[in-house]
């Protein structure tokens, strides 16, 4: 663990504070319109997930809230949006691209999106249904694709290679509240819950843990899944932050961060203290736990990370960037 201990972690932390409002269960035709034809009623897309694949940066899934006069009303987000990077924009400028998502018809919490070998496709993968997609039946465990056309829109399709002998995918379980995080062939999902809308038949209070660690390489199409008690985690884990890099170990380091503790039957849930972080040496396949020091965060979940190369050469530091608005009471 010596080479790993050298690197120095640096968290830079900014806070939202998002509105937070009970749901209204939408019965009318409201689709995700509001986050860019009346950009004066949006109010916030959250729980989506996002990946940018060449000039574009690709939003999928969550739930879309907007003013309706007084009334601020939640939707599930059905399709998936573009934005341009390739120029400057502001909130008040930028163009939104809206791709229709003609697979299965559901939209999706959390989900994984994982980059295709090629630079010009992605997948996704895990994730529970939105709360207002009324009465749930989420879609089986399935692996799809989205193909870019490189000019911000595309097609998605399922993708079957998943399901081809010896991948080991049909093991699996579609989970949601998983971290993830991909290196340079292989993606992997931490933890996780399994509840009425990420399977059929499981309770929702609370959630069942997905104490698990799936990985699945890119290259041989291969799916694994090893266990995560037993490591570092005494405890099953979720909804917490996973980010790769480079910078340590022969094939890269996974850290994981922040997120949820709970026992095996998924109550007693507690946040997990920044006062340490857990890595993972890929090479190794072994998982260690590293003391922090300095400003360290108040204790949070579901954080939306961003890691960057550091200034500093000499001691190879490496900072995240944290942002997210669910931060824990320790009264």
């Amino acid at each position: 663990m010596s080479a790993l201990r050298t690197t120095a972690l640096v968290l830079l932390v900014a806070l939202s504070t998002a509105n937070s409002n009970a749901r209204q269960q939408v019965t009318t035709s409201d689709r995700d319109s509001p986050l860019f034809l009346n950009r004066s009623s949006y109010v916030y897309h959250k729980w989506f997930s996002s990946i940018a694949v060449g000039n574009y940066l690709y939003m999928d899934g969550g739930e879309i809230s907007y003013k309706n006069g007084s009334n601020i009303i939640g939707i599930e987000a059905k399709n998936t949006y573009s934005i341009d990077l390739s120029s400057s924009w502001t909130n008040q400028s930028v163009s939104v691209t809206q791709i229709d998502k003609a697979i299965d018809g559901r939209s999706l919490n959390g989900n994984k999106l994982w980059p295709g070998l090629d630079n010009s496709s992605f997948y996704a993968y895990d994730g529970d249904m939105s709360w207002y997609h009324t009465p749930a039946y989420p879609p089986s465990n399935k692996l799809y694709k989205f193909t870019s056309d490189g000019s911000g829109s595309g097609q998605w399709t399922e993708d079957s290679s998943a399901y081809t002998a010896g991948s080991n995918f049909t093991n699996l379980v579609r989970v949601g509240g998983a971290a993830s995080a991909c290196g340079s062939d292989t993606c992997y999902a931490v933890g996780g819950y399994r509840n009425s809308r990420s399977q059929n038949g499981f309770p929702d209070d609370p959630p069942v843990p997905a104490a698990g660690m799936v990985s699945h390489n890119l290259t041989s199409k291969m799916w694994y899944n090893d266990s995560l008690i037993g490591t570092v985690f005494q405890k099953p884990w979720n909804d917490g932050s996973l980010f790769f890099t480079n910078i340590a170990g022969s094939a890269g380091i996974l850290v994981a961060m922040g997120g949820i503790t709970t026992n095996a039957a998924g109550a007693n849930a507690n946040p997990l203290s920044f006062d340490n972080i857990y890595i993972f040496d890929i090479a190794t396949g072994t998982w260690y736990q590293q003391s922090t020091t300095g400003d360290i965060p108040s204790v949070r979940s579901s954080c939306c990370t961003v890691g960057v190369q550091g200034d500093n050469t000499v001691n190879k530091t490496y900072e995240v960037r944290l942002f997210q608005s669910i931060i824990w009471s320790t009264s």
